[in-house]
């Protein structure tokens, strides 16, 4: 076990030294951190007053899905539990093949990136609907 955990912050170590890991942990902590708060600061005393909120527009039907206040806040779960996976993955393919490294990496920020645009579009959506 400590040979591993050894390994583990020699490989951390290594990739804070990569200007594309820094910038990208960066970045991704800015957007998983944006997610919560954005909501918070957006929808905060109102929206927890109603008892279903809009969760989904569609354009065909218009808003069909309501739900729970809670559960506006799955999208910034989802996008903590991405970006911890994909930083672990990180770390773990690093001394495997540091491409799919970069590829989790990546795939973490994208990630996070749409995500961080749908909670633009669900705060808007509650917006308009008078919350």
């Amino acid at each position: 076990m400590c040979k591993s955990l050894k390994r583990v912050k020699k490989t951390a170590k290594e990739l804070r030294s990569r200007q594309f890991f820094v910038v990208s942990s960066i970045v991704g902590t800015f957007l998983a951190i944006a997610l919560p708060v954005f909501l918070w600061w957006q929808l905060f005393p109102s929206a927890f007053r109603e008892f279903a909120l809009p969760l989904h527009y569609n354009v065909h039907f218009g808003v069909d899905r309501f739900g729970a206040p809670w559960q506006l806040f799955t999208v910034p779960i989802i996008g903590g539990v991405v970006w911890v996976v994909s930083g672990i993955g990180s770390v773990v393919f690093w001394t495997r093949d540091k491409v799919l490294s970069y590829f989790f990496m990546s795939g973490g920020v994208l990630s996070l990136s749409i995500l961080f645009f749908a909670m633009i579009f669900i705060v808007l959506l509650n917006l308009s609907h008078g919350i």
